[in-house]
């Protein structure tokens, strides 16, 4: 093998890495389900509370454990094929990942925490009312952080607009129109930032 055609070599291997760097997030769909569902869950739940669907305001756990478990299911389904994609293993689409897989963690633990809480007599049902603050919140830091690894406009939006969804739900935590707040927030927040990511990566 000569000198140059080991040079060009390297320049094909440093363009395809490249190439695999500025790849577009492959979360979309996922991102996309996961927000909508929660809208959704978001608007019954305040219904609920609200007193326009006739179900105890107890009974609100139902809601999101169907969310959860549809959610799954989706994203198991959804999720079929992403690791041959171009990009798939590019550092930002891996730091997406961990991170999003983290946060759900957190949000979880801080939901089974709550349910845990209430059972022993720990907790008050209004406690729950600071499930959206929280994930909002980790929402905003993980937005905030892919934005400042892609540059991408529309995570800087989403992580701005998450931030400002955590203070205006944490300030209305104790109003039942909390729920009907937040799913707007998240249409902003979540929903269109998702749909974008989505449209970037086809």
């Amino acid at each position: 093998m000569t000198n140059e055609t080991l040079i060009q070599d390297l320049e094909n291997a440093t363009r395809i890495a490249q190439a695999g760097e500025q790849a577009p997030l492959l979360g979309g769909p996922v991102g996309l389900m996961w927000a909508s569902l929660t809208t959704v869950a978001l608007m019954i739940h305040g219904a609920v509370v609200a007193g326009w669907i006739g179900i105890p305001a107890p009974m609100t756990g139902l809601i999101w454990a169907t969310q959860g478990i549809v959610g799954t299911v989706l994203t198991i389904i959804l999720s079929r094929g992403q690791s041959t994609k171009p990009g798939c293993h590019s550092f930002a689409n891996r730091a997406a990942e961990g991170a999003w897989i983290a946060g759900i963690i957190m949000i979880s633990t801080f939901a089974i925490s709550l349910v845990i809480g209430a059972a022993t007599g720990q907790t008050e049902a209004v406690d729950f009312n600071f499930i959206p603050p929280a994930a909002f919140a980790i929402s905003a830091v993980i937005n905030g952080m892919l934005a400042k690894l892609t540059g991408y406009g529309y995570l800087k939006f989403s992580a701005v607009m998450s931030g400002v969804a955590t203070a205006v739900t944490l300030m209305m935590v104790r109003q039942p129109e909390m729920y009907f707040v937040a799913g707007a927030l998240l249409i902003l927040s979540g929903v269109i930032p998702s749909f974008i990511e989505n449209r970037r990566a086809r």
